[in-house]
């Protein structure tokens, strides 16, 4: 869900068709049974000055704008959610400018005021970082993000993209079962016994190119099945 969609001309007016763009995911899923995880990202231009979206909130004036919208979102939408995950891979300058975790930290601390405020039940996820990044996570909960999470997310992708998800940790945030030391990081917190949630990870079903970048390459259906099957099969025996 995009703040700029849902906010784009002034914090507290809700754009009407951004909205009913929200309202009806929330309530389709709902009429099916279904409570979707729902993720915060993407700023307004009046909140950072850019007509770059992926700009984070730095401003007081822009993190108690989006304490308010958080809070709004939780109350609108208390009961019909899984959670809120603030912001997309904000350690990537490809989804959140800098990457920095710093920035991030407060965007957190911000977010978590508002939903908490309006839904105290709704679990808040930290924004699952591109890979297992033990490191920058670290720092965010340095920064003041310690506490400020319910769930912790991940996108723990195998950087080689058709590398199958049970291979040992090499010592790099490029594999899946480089687990093991996000869960140390967290503990150094006192937040090792919090909830992980894989909110975002996968094989592409394709062909592999020649000449393909590492996360480019493809795996086939039958391998795409064979690994999720052994995902499930070491998060049980090492990460349940």
């Amino acid at each position: 869900v995009s703040w700029r969609m849902l906010e784009p001309d002034a914090p507290g007016v809700f754009n009407s068709w951004g909205l009913a763009t929200v309202d009806n995911a929330v309530n389709m899923a709902a009429a099916r049974g279904l409570k979707p995880l729902v993720t915060l990202w993407m700023t307004p231009k009046w909140a950072t000055g850019s007509d770059d979206e992926r700009v984070p909130a730095t401003s007081a004036a822009a993190l108690a704008a989006l304490t308010d919208v958080s809070k709004r979102l939780a109350v609108r939408y208390n009961g019909k959610v899984d959670g809120w995950e603030v912001w997309n891979e904000p350690n990537s300058n490809d989804f959140m400018r800098g990457g920095d975790p710093v920035v991030y930290a407060k965007m957190l601390v911000a977010a978590y005021t508002g939903f908490k405020a309006g839904s105290a039940a709704t679990p808040v996820v930290l924004g699952g970082p591109m890979f297992v990044d033990d490191t920058w996570v670290g720092k965010v909960l340095a920064a003041g993000g310690k506490g400020k999470y319910d769930v912790m997310g991940v996108h723990p992708y195998m950087a080689v993209g058709d590398l199958a998800p049970d291979l040992a940790d090499d010592g790099t945030m490029w594999r899946m079962d480089h687990l093991a030391s996000l869960i140390d990081v967290m503990g150094k917190y006192g937040e090792a016994n919090k909830p992980i949630w894989f909110t975002e990870f996968g094989w592409s079903v394709h062909p592999t190119a020649a000449g393909a970048a590492n996360w480019q390459r493809g795996v086939t259906p039958a391998q795409a099945t064979d690994y999720l099957k052994r995902t499930v099969a070491l998060v049980r025996a090492k990460y349940p």
